[in-house]
């Protein structure tokens, strides 16, 4: 399959309320359709021709909100709809033709929750939830996980007066799943992803 690119449109809109610390708002993203240039080799029965496959469009509506003082309640919901943007590659003559579906990608609605707290001037901290729905059963070859569970940790300490230093970890616990065509198995996996960086204000 060859390299590909095409543009989509994002947008939306917000709403705000500085004295409560008020913020909502919904952003859109369209699908994008993808034609690649495929080349049929070897023992793989597919063809020398286009394949096609897309990247679904999602609803995503973000809200902060303090809840007292020097704290803050925040998290989103998306939905992403996928079912409808399959992975298709075209099918040699000997394999019959038409065209071979790769992928099984499912729609789905993830959730995260969390809290913030300024603890000072300087150090602000927060602690998030979330949550992305699966089976885990008959999963893409592409993108073989089921319900994925995490935690977040995060903090900002301002290590001058026009400079922030951030930070945080994450924790994912994934449900098992079992692909589609091959019947791997993948069986209590887990992520964790560490991250920092430093901003500066001119």
């Amino acid at each position: 399959l060859s390299e590909t690119s095409e543009m989509g449109m994002v947008y939306g809109a917000a709403y705000e309320m500085p004295d409560i610390a008020l913020r909502v708002s919904l952003m859109i993203e369209d699908d994008i359709d993808l034609e690649i240039a495929t080349t049929g080799t070897g023992i793989i029965p597919a063809a020398t021709g286009t394949s096609t496959a897309s990247i679904g469009d999602a609803i995503t509506l973000h809200f902060q909100s303090g809840i007292a003082e020097d704290t803050l309640l925040f998290g989103n919901i998306r939905s992403s709809n996928w079912e409808d943007n399959q992975v298709n590659v075209p099918l040699s003559v000997a394999a019959g033709g038409g065209t071979a579906q790769l992928s099984t990608f499912e729609d789905g609605i993830s959730y995260s929750l969390g809290v913030g707290r300024k603890i000072n001037d300087e150090l602000s901290l927060s602690l998030s939830a979330f949550y992305d729905g699966g089976d885990g059963n008959d999963t893409s070859e592409l993108s073989p996980t089921g319900a994925n569970r995490s935690i977040s940790f995060g903090g900002k300490y301002a290590i001058a007066e026009n400079a922030d230093l951030s930070g945080g970890i994450n924790y994912s616990m994934r449900s098992d799943s079992t692909t589609e065509n091959l019947g791997a198995v993948l069986n209590d996996s887990s992520v964790m992803t560490i991250g920092a960086s430093v901003a500066f204000k001119f």
